[in-house]
């Protein structure tokens, strides 16, 4: 030891180098605190003027920390392996994968704030390499000045939640959609491929997407879609297709079937903006493609239904046939309803099976059919295909009073 060098107890002044060691004679630097165990380094400060003492050094093996010594509170550590923890003396007790910072003691409430200015930005970027965009290859992002919080993967802007609480995907400036009301969420592409949104569970999933050429509420499982309003079901389209108002199983085989409530509401209601008259309510069209019927308005105050009837559209027309004798084998009835029980009252008409074999094209459905489980097949009646034959009938009945009358006028003119 050179003869200018102090030491005293522990401390130990190298005046060659300016260097002061504490539990070392070789300090390596200012000031060199040395020691066999951890707690042999500690620097600590004894405040008069807060009252709070305070401890730094290596407190535990490959722990240097900052201690709060009258809560015994370990206010910050850094450990050998580089992980840095605040509020928290287990940095490297974490995920391997994200325990380089860890802020937080385990109770109460914990947090981090980025404080900026009221006209820049906060920002917490995620790099893999030192130039360009791989600097800020992720990020998120806070405008004081806009209060706007942007989302960034590859180096780009994808989301945003502005300061309205509208999200963007795509876009930057989510809007108000074209009738004014304000959107929740905005989604654009700047691609081909439309962009998407998709909810999925354990079964099924459903998207929505939209794209130049169509757009698509879509679902890949065997459930329906369903839509409601006022906390209630309005429509659903069930697993097969069918489209349901009102009613969650299809009715009668429907591919449209509808429940409602008479009383109140009407089941179909078609109006049209055109005031001429030609508009059709309704189109019946085969599976050729050709029209069949139509159910058209014909005056400002009627409709007219309509079924093919061309002559283009027929052959084998024959004027010379008995309708006289088919008519009298149809017998009219008067009978009530069973479905209307007390209130039933007597009406004219007829019964099915005694018709088909008179007029068979104005019948549907067989005499006495049943399903599977034995329930009924009720039989139809069209009985606007009975006018032809009446028609025909009262001609033939016209004819003969005609004869008649010619035959009586001679008779009396001799």
């Amino acid at each position: 030891m050179p003869t200018s060098d102090i030491k005293k107890g522990p401390l130990y002044v190298d005046s060659t180098n300016n260097r002061v060691g504490v539990g070392t004679t070789s300090p390596s630097a200012k000031l060199h605190l040395g020691g066999t165990a951890p707690l042999d380094s500690i620097i600590r400060q004894d405040s008069t003027v807060s009252g709070t003492n305070w401890e730094i050094g290596e407190r535990a093996a490959g722990k240097w920390q900052i201690f709060e010594d009258d809560n015994d509170t370990v206010v910050a550590t850094f450990q050998s392996s580089g992980n840095v923890g605040i509020g928290t003396s287990s940095p490297s007790s974490f995920y391997s994968g994200a325990n380089n910072f860890v802020v937080g003691s385990g109770s109460g409430a914990n947090g981090m704030s980025i404080f900026s200015g009221t006209t820049d930005a906060g920002r917490l970027y995620f790099a893999d390499g030192t130039s360009g965009a791989a600097r800020y290859a992720g990020y998120v992002e806070y405008g004081h000045s806009d209060n706007k919080m942007l989302f960034g993967t590859n180096g780009l802007t994808q989301a945003v939640i502005d300061s309205s609480g509208r999200v963007g995907i795509g876009t930057t400036s989510p809007t108000g959609n074209a009738n004014g009301s304000a959107l929740v969420l905005e989604v654009h592409s700047s691609g081909a491929n439309p962009p998407e949104i998709l909810a999925g569970g354990q079964n099924a999933e459903i998207s929505i997407a939209g794209g130049s050429a169509a757009s698509y509420l879509w679902s890949t499982g065997a459930y329906p879609l369903i839509m409601a309003t006022n906390a209630t079901e309005r429509m659903r389209i069930d697993s097969s297709g069918n489209l349901l108002l009102g009613t969650t199983s299809a009715i009668s085989s429907g591919l449209y079937s509808s429940s409602f409530y008479g009383a109140t509401q009407n089941g179909i209601v078609l109006k049209t903006t055109l005031s001429s008259n030609g508009t059709d309510f309704i189109r019946f069209i085969n599976s050729s493609g050709s029209v069949i019927g139509e159910i058209e308005q014909n005056s400002a105050s009627t409709v007219a239904y309509l079924t093919s009837s061309d002559y283009r559209l027929k052959t084998a027309v024959n004027y010379d046939w008995d309708a006289t004798t088919r008519l009298k084998q149809l017998r009219p009835a008067r009978f009530e309803w069973i479905a209307d029980g007390d209130d039933a009252v007597p009406v004219d008409g007829f019964l099915a099976h005694e018709v088909q074999s008179v007029v068979p094209e104005a019948i549907s459905g067989t005499h006495n059919e049943v399903d599977d489980d034995g329930n009924p097949v009720y039989q139809g009646i069209d009985q606007s295909k009975l006018t032809p034959l009446l028609t025909k009938a009262l001609i033939e009945a016209v004819e003969k009073i005609e004869q008649l009358e010619t035959r009586l006028a001679a008779l009396e003119a001799n």
